[in-house]
């Protein structure tokens, strides 16, 4: 075995900030600016390129974007996340100041496509879907109940109440959507809650009570409750209206984002190891 001094004894084994950096165009000083302090300052950039605010700005326009708040940021920052929040905002602003018109068009081109409805899946107990379908939905598969349907958001749990079921005819509740075990009302109740249905027996042990599961009553309870699914899915898109409302709502709660493409060429990584050369992607990262 044997022992030497480390290359820190002998060279440089850091990158140095290089500070001489020769600015040719305004781009250069963007990069130079989005290297040294990851965001845009419109002020850096203009006096590096010995332009003016307005100058530096147009000579830009299109790789930077000014938001609302008053903050620059360049294009993939801007066009990226909830592009229809920002275009809301964005067309709040521009009719106080044209200048944000540019800003709006740019987030209409980078808004996602707007889902149809048969490439939409909505599944009983989904959150996006408004209590008035769901009741509307238990109307058409169990007439005559008198349903109220509530939902709390904040626990994802769903309520149903039945002022009439005695109105609905029990083939319905007990053998076309239910079982003799588990009627249609559990059944639904299970859908909306995320729930997987189980029956149990009870038996006799000596002198103790036990619950085992009845797994012919399971599957059958099982099955009917896939049916009720899938019934749902059906309806829900037969009607035109309805299916034009749901499609707009859940493009406008899941569909409005897109995703950040980074880009770290211009990195020079100042204090990085001398002998480790990042890739691309890893600058990107």
């Amino acid at each position: 075995n044997s022992a030497g001094k480390a290359a820190i004894f002998f060279r440089s084994t850091v990158r140095q900030a290089n500070m001489t950096v020769e600015v040719k165009s305004v781009q250069d000083a963007l990069l130079l600016c989005l290297d040294r302090s990851g965001s845009v300052d419109l002020n850096y950039v203009a006096a590096l390129a010995g332009l003016s605010l307005e100058d530096a700005a147009g000579q830009l326009r299109g790789q930077i974007y000014k938001s609302p708040d008053g903050r620059w940021q360049t294009a993939d920052e801007y066009l990226s996340g909830n592009i229809l929040a920002k275009l809301r905002e964005a067309e709040a602003a521009a009719e106080l100041d044209a200048a944000f018109t540019e800003n709006v068009q740019a987030l209409q081109e980078a808004m996602p496509q707007p889902l149809k409805p048969g490439e939409i899946r909505a599944s009983l107990g989904a959150g996006w879907i408004g209590t008035d379908v769901v009741g509307s939905f238990l109307q058409y598969l169990l007439p005559g109940g008198g349903y109220t349907v509530s939902y709390v958001p904040d626990l994802a749990r769903w309520t149903l109440d039945k002022k009439y079921k005695w109105g609905v005819p029990s083939g319905l509740l007990c053998q076309r959507w239910g079982t003799s075990r588990r009627d249609a009302f559990q059944l639904v109740d299970d859908a909306l809650n995320a729930r997987t249905p189980v029956v149990y027996d009870e038996v006799r042990d000596g002198g103790d009570t036990r619950r085992v599961i009845n797994r012919m009553e399971t599957v059958a309870a099982q099955a009917k409750l896939f049916e009720i699914k899938t019934e749902f899915e059906k309806w829900v898109w037969e009607d035109e209206e309805r299916a034009a409302l749901l499609a707009k709502i859940y493009n406008e709660r899941f569909n409005c984002f897109r995703p950040r493409c980074y880009d770290g060429s211009h990195l020079t990584l100042p204090g990085l190891n001398t002998d480790i050369t990042l890739r691309l992607c890893q600058k990107d990262a």
